[in-house]
């Protein structure tokens, strides 16, 4: 049990200092998202899009607070359980019995409000950041869909504004590939920490029901296993619909090359706007994948794999017990 404290304690601290350290990449992808620097050229598109987004954002926000209301108010009802889990270690009993019990109701109480909105809200901020990037990326999609729609009546002039949109799309192209990398550095370091941290309480909090006598803040321990899952799958759903969108971009990619014709007195012209768009392709196939701190590549395999190591986990802290 001390063990589990300890772990459990140390992984929090280190989710702290992470949503403390990482201020600087969360508000220059904040404003990225914001801002309207990569759209589709469709202004009707681009804000149906941005109040999809607008909508999640709101949606996790909500869930956050209402998950934390929820956890100050269990937290404040007295159990026998609680108090053996959270109660202060021998070096604190000389304080006295009865401060030691009020120093540890209050500080028990505020853990909701002041832990949980720096562990989970830094999760929290990383979704909604996703969830912006992939409304950034399928508005550069949709813009690459809207060339393929331009109709071919004459040739140059055909090729011509093709050319032209396609240098527009690069540019955005390589505007948002300058964001995504600092968007997966900041996942690599975040979902580091969410990995570890799942791993134990989905270990620990099987073991903590299981030693335990079943009781009101069981239902605690459940719905905080439950977040564990939710957190590490959500991650990486959104990781991978990253993906989904990429590989719509590189479709539209090869219907542009199919649909432009060749002109042998273009020819410089021709291959300089292939190369172009083949370099968006590979940059578009290789370079959505995000690692955590280079030990796998974050997707939804993962989280069944998770599972297996926290079962590996939940032996080990048996053995312990």
């Amino acid at each position: 049990m001390e063990v589990t404290k300890i772990t459990g304690i140390s992984i929090s601290f280190l989710r702290m200092v992470a949503a403390a350290m990482l201020i600087e990449p969360f508000t220059t992808l904040r404003r990225f998202v914001s801002a309207n620097s990569v759209n589709s050229g469709d202004a009707q598109y681009d804000e149906c899009e941005r109040n999809k987004f607008n909508g999640f954002a709101r949606t996790a926000m909500t869930l956050i607070v209402m998950w934390i209301t929820t956890d100050t108010i269990l937290f404040a009802i007295p159990s026998s359980t609680k108090d053996e889990l959270f109660k202060f270690p021998l070096m604190l009993s000389g304080i006295g019995e009865t401060a030691s019990r009020i120093l540890n109701i209050v500080l028990v109480s505020c853990i909701p409000a002041c832990v949980f909105p720096k562990t989970a809200g830094c999760t929290a901020y990383i979704a909604v950041l996703l969830k912006g990037m992939r409304m950034k990326l399928r508005m550069l999609a949709h813009r690459f869909e809207r060339i393929t729609e331009v109709p071919a009546i004459y040739e140059d002039e055909y090729f011509d504004h093709v050319n032209w949109e396609v240098q527009h799309a690069l540019l955005q192209h390589l505007e948002y590939w300058k964001y995504l990398d600092i968007l997966k550095d900041l996942v690599g370091k975040v979902f580091l920490l969410v990995h570890y941290f799942s791993i134990f309480a989905i270990g620990a909090m099987f073991y903590v029901c299981r030693e335990v006598r079943i009781s009101f803040m069981t239902v605690i321990y459940i719905a905080g296993l439950a977040f564990s899952l939710s957190e590490y799958f959500l991650l990486c759903y959104l990781i991978d619909s990253l993906q989904d969108e990429a590989d719509s971009l590189e479709q539209h990619i090869f219907e542009i090359c199919a649909l432009v014709p060749f002109r042998p007195e273009r020819r410089s012209e021709y291959v300089q706007w292939r190369t172009t768009l083949m370099t968006i392709w590979i940059n578009t196939r290789n370079g959505m994948s995000m690692w955590c701190s280079g030990l796998f590549e974050i997707n939804t395999s993962q989280f069944v794999a998770v599972l297996n190591i926290a079962y590996s986990m939940l032996t080990f802290l048996l053995q312990m017990g």
